[in-house]
């Protein structure tokens, strides 16, 4: 089995290019992208001092409060 790799910067290119496969009996994958969401390293830094205030008894009090 041969590999071709193709890439193109139009999303309608690939896909007409993939149609063509499928028409042709040709199997074709597509790479997954990488996310390029990254979370901030403040946010990292903050999330273990933040759950501890969250799952502190003085929060558990204010939830009592609004199941009144």
């Amino acid at each position: 089995m041969e590999t071709i790799i193709l890439s193109s910067n139009s999303k309608s290119k690939i896909g007409l290019l993939v149609q063509l496969a499928k028409e042709l009996g040709v199997k074709t994958s597509q790479p997954k992208k990488k996310s390029k969401r990254r979370v901030d390293e403040i946010t990292l830094i903050s999330e273990k001092s933040l759950a501890e205030a969250w799952n502190s008894k003085e929060d558990e009090r204010w939830d009592e409060l609004y199941k009144k």
